[in-house]
């Protein structure tokens, strides 16, 4: 480690500008929206659970499929509002 060449300032700033970056502006933002996601997701759990204890004709009458309730509990709780965000491609 002795024999590295130190970078030039102009190069250091740089460097340090960007963790501080990240650390104060990309990080947070990051961890909010993994915080959303597991929000969505455990309201999803919620709904299908609650939505599978229901009967056939009761899901009927809400308009709603025994073979849909996967996705409609996912819709409810956004969690597949991202789905056609190009970011996730």
């Amino acid at each position: 480690m002795a024999n590295q060449t130190p970078l030039p300032f102009e190069e250091e700033a740089k460097l340090l500008g960007a963790v501080v970056q990240f650390f104060t502006a990309r990080l947070p933002h990051a961890v909010g929206e993994t915080v959303e996601h597991f929000d969505a997701a455990t309201l999803s759990k919620e709904l299908f659970e609650d939505l599978s204890a229901r009967g056939d004709e009761e899901l009927a009458g809400l308009g709603i499929g025994r073979d849909e309730l996967a996705r409609v509990a996912a819709a409810a709780s956004g969690l597949l509002a991202g789905a056609n965000n190009p970011r996730y491609h």
